[in-house]
């Protein structure tokens, strides 16, 4: 299976990622934040480990879309449903909470959400629904069950 990551442009997304990932490492420096093999479809996009131990698991997405536009879109994060899913059921697995962290590029800001706490219960809001949308970063067409958190009220990092 080809994954979108070995293409030009999911190795464009591999160097937006390493950018995330280094702002919240310096906002954070007692904190490790690991991602999952890139060559692997994990269901999770990684780990964040405090000395040695794992204290959250992550999804993460880099958007080419800035704070002014979220807010026209009512501060709405999209995200696969299933995705979600799978990080509800890691949070279970490890007894950890699953976060969300949104890379704007253009405002080079991320945002922060916690999606769910240590036993996997979710503690933001967020509607479902099946819409159409972009397959991968290098585009097609999906419908798919999606889900769109609140993020007004979410961690800005800098």
């Amino acid at each position: 299976m080809e994954l979108d990551i070995n293409t030009p442009k999911g190795q464009t997304t591999v160097i937006e990622e390493q950018n995330m990932l280094s702002i919240l490492q310096d906002k954070f420096p007692n904190k490790l934040f690991l991602h999952t093999p890139l060559n692997k479809p994990a269901k999770v996009d990684g780990v964040v480990i405090t000395g040695t131990t794992i204290t959250s698991v992550f999804e993460s997405k880099c958007r080419q879309m800035d704070l002014i536009f979220l807010k026209e879109r009512n501060y709405e994060w999209l995200i696969t449903y299933e995705k979600i899913l799978n990080g509800s059921e890691a949070s279970k697995l490890l007894a950890v909470p699953f976060w969300g962290f949104l890379y704007l590029v253009p405002d080079n800001l991320v945002i922060m959400t916690q999606i769910t706490d240590e036993f996997g219960n979710f503690v933001c809001r967020f509607r479902v629904e099946n819409t159409p949308t972009q397959y991968s970063c290098n585009g097609g067409k999906a419908n798919r069950v999606n889900a769109y958190i609140d993020i007004s009220k979410s961690k800005h990092i800098n």
